[in-house]
């Protein structure tokens, strides 16, 4: 049984090693990197940007030439077909014009192979608007596509934080813990030596227990924080050691109205809402086209036989205009759906120009703030220390109360994670700046 637990611990020790040994390090970079390649959202935005390029095509095929063949197999004993079947073979006879043939005619085969050419001459404008409508509509999937990427890159940035921030919450636990179970043992020799009561040391073993419940549940917010990190980026198998430092953003800021302008020029989303627009527009004049005449062009080339030795052969040219007069008020309500949709869109393009403006602003003020909690946490961190130092020191010749040092463990703790908490703040609010004005790439 022994060497069976000794195996267990040598396998179970070597696999982690393993794992730990495929860990591969990891940048911000990196995981930025990956994520464009690899990331759904942005892969399924792209795929879409790709089909709205095709209806381009599809608009412009519109303009060209139509050419159908169009093959036709009969057999009948209608007179009517019959005889004009007949003449399509060029086979008609003297003997076809007889009362009884004509009335009672024998079954025909016949077998037909037509070449059809239409072209559009005229359509009151729909081609055109329709042709515009799809381009609005793949420009706008072009720049929808862009800031999928954007967000995503935000994302990312916010995942490799949260993760960066959950390992140094855990490392601040681990050193809190340390230096409690430091602590416990001097309670525990003072207690021993008659120069501290039962009290205190049994209250620093509950903030050890506390610590070490804290530990725990540190070390399952860093393994979720990793599996958050690999979903977003598309890697989920990866395993990573991360190695982008925790500093707060030292970058110069520019003042709001600057920002505010470049969030209007660079943004995509809103670019794409500005093709919306348009393209809701293009289909109006689409649908106002159903109150106009259309012209087409059409000729076709037919042959008819009926054993394939020879057949009748036979052109026709055809110059087709259609003007529709009533169509159940169709084309006044379509007209009437394709303006409200424009409306639509206007009204969501300007509701986010002014939605663009709240973002920039809570973007900018969320740095600025992070960068002045940054300088206060940083103070009180060192006083936190400091003040730690000289509890335990006056502890230990008995001048300083237990529960002092206590308290201070626990001061000091909170402190660094509130310091490492102001600083992924500030990359995060530059991130979210970035991603408010467009410029996040």
């Amino acid at each position: 049984m022994r060497y069976w637990a000794l195996f267990s611990v040598l396998f179970l020790s070597s696999t982690l090693s393993a794992h730990a040994q495929e860990a591969k390090p990891l940048g911000l970079k990196d995981a930025i990197e990956i994520a464009l390649k690899n990331n759904r959202q942005i892969l399924a935005a792209e795929w879409q940007s790709r089909a709205a390029e095709r209806s381009v095509g599809q608009a412009k095929g519109a303009f060209l030439p139509r050419i159908d063949l169009v093959e036709g197999f009969s057999y009948t004993d209608k007179p009517t077909m019959v005889f004009s079947s007949l003449l399509d073979q060029a086979s008609f006879k003297q003997r076809n014009f007889a009362v009884s043939s004509l009335n009672e005619p024998t079954p025909l085969t016949n077998l037909s192979s037509q070449v059809r050419v239409e072209q559009p001459l005229y359509t009151g404008g729909k081609l055109s608007a329709d042709l515009r409508q799809a381009e609005a509509g793949a420009q706008a999937s072009q720049e929808q596509s862009r800031r999928t990427r954007q967000e995503v890159i935000f994302r990312v940035t916010e995942a490799y934080y949260h993760a960066r921030l959950s390992e140094g919450n855990l490392i601040v636990v681990e050193k809190a813990l340390d230096s409690a179970r430091a602590h416990l043992e001097r309670a525990r020799n003072l207690f021993e030596k008659g120069l501290a009561i039962r009290a205190d040391y049994l209250r620093t073993e509950v903030l050890v227990g506390s610590l070490e419940r804290e530990k725990i549940e540190a070390e399952n917010r860093v393994r979720v924080g990793h599996a958050r990190l690999r979903h977003l980026v598309g890697s989920v198998e990866e395993r990573w050691t991360l190695t982008g430092q925790i500093v707060e953003d030292g970058l110069p800021v520019e003042e709001l109205p600057l920002l505010v302008a470049e969030a209007k020029e660079l943004r995509p989303d809103l670019k794409a809402a500005g093709q919306e627009v348009e393209k809701t527009s293009a289909a109006v004049r689409s649908a106002a086209a159903g109150y106009h005449p259309s012209l087409g062009f059409v000729t076709q080339f037919e042959g008819n036989t009926r054993r394939f030795t020879s057949s009748g052969e036979n052109f026709a040219v055809f110059v087709t205009a259609r003007w529709n007069l009533f169509s159940g008020f169709i084309t006044q309500e379509k007209i009437a759906q394709e303006e409200a949709f424009h409306q639509r869109a206007r009204l969501l393009r300007d509701d986010l120009l002014q939605a663009i403006h709240v973002e920039v602003e809570q973007a900018l003020l969320g740095l600025l703030a992070a960068r002045r909690q940054v300088g206060v946490a940083k103070e009180n961190v060192a006083q936190a220390e400091e003040s730690l130092r000289i509890l335990k020191d006056r502890y230990e010749v008995g001048l300083a109360r237990n529960i002092d040092v206590l308290d201070a463990e626990v001061t000091v703790k909170k402190a660094e994670q509130d310091l490492l908490q102001a600083r992924v703040n500030s990359r995060l609010f530059r991130a979210m700046l970035n991603l408010a004005t467009g410029t996040l790439q």
